[in-house]
């Protein structure tokens, strides 16, 4: 029996089971009858912490899906819409006129996002994704988050009365460029620093410009300046930095000894912090 709405994690698709899930059996396969994994048991609900009948799996395919992305890229990639969606209530299937209350309704259209670019617009409502029904907005985030960005799939729409098919090609979330946000900084600054995603983006302010530091290295320069993960990187030796690329080509540049001089934000105070830089 499927789950999509169990509410345990973001992108949820269970199988729900009376087998036996007990505590430590979390990650262990969940066979059928003929013996083939069909799953991999991760919850159960329970008040006692034992099995009571009710468990749920991660489905195989999905489990597969990720495991060859992180064969692959040694990470896992999820697709991007960039729109907030609902399920079609009662109320809302009679308020927008629709036949029936199959679909998801879209309530949100992220500026410049890949449903912005297609021309996506609030109050559609999504039936199938390339022939396949949509039929709650917890499918429809799967279906999308286990499409690999740059594809471009064919959605049919409900729109003003209208049945609507709109080609939307799958972009990435924030931070998950086809490279990679991530740049080791070279010059001995001992720190990994990624692209400001919107919610750093929104801490720091529309128009401000920076790099985020995602990782310290423990004992390295910028952990005895005193740097943690999630402070903002404005300046490197007093010059802006617009991006990754920009703040490596800047640290590049770097003396291979010495200090290097950088403005650092955490949202709620901005501060200087001196480097000392080694090869």
């Amino acid at each position: 029996m499927g789950r999509s709405r169990v509410g345990l994690v973001d992108y949820e698709d269970f199988i729900q089971t009376d087998a036996a899930i007990n505590p430590g059996n979390s990650g262990g396969p969940l066979l059928n009858l003929k013996g083939e994994v069909v799953g991999i048991n991760s919850a159960i609900f329970s008040r006692s912490g034992g099995s009571v009948g009710i468990g749920f799996a991660i489905p195989v395919d999905m489990v597969r899906t990720v495991e060859e992305q992180l064969l692959a890229d040694g990470r896992v990639t999820r697709g991007f819409l960039g729109v907030s969606i609902q399920d079609v209530s009662q109320d809302l299937m009679h308020a927008f006129e629709l036949p029936d209350n199959k679909g998801v309704l879209i309530a949100s259209v992220q500026e410049g996002s890949p449903a912005d670019k297609a021309g996506l617009k609030n109050g559609d409502v999504v039936t199938s994704i390339d022939g396949h029904p949509v039929e709650n907005a917890s499918q429809l985030r799967n279906r999308a988050a286990m499409t690999a960005p740059g594809t471009t799939v064919n959605m049919q729409l409900r729109r003003d009365g209208q049945n609507l098919r709109v080609p939307v090609t799958v972009g990435y979330r924030d931070g998950e460029g086809p490279d990679g946000p991530l740049a080791t900084a070279s010059k001995g600054l001992g720190l990994t620093v990624a692209e400001l995603d919107s919610r750093s983006q929104s801490r720091l302010g529309r128009g401000r410009t920076g790099v985020m530091v995602e990782s310290v290295d423990q004992g390295g320069a910028a952990d005895r300046a005193g740097l943690e993960p999630g402070d903002i990187i404005l300046e490197v030796g007093r010059r802006t930095v617009e991006s990754v690329d920009d703040f490596n080509k800047i640290v590049r540049g770097l003396k291979g000894d010495g200090r290097v001089l950088l403005l650092v934000t955490n949202g709620r105070n901005t501060r200087y912090l001196a480097l000392e830089v080694g090869e």
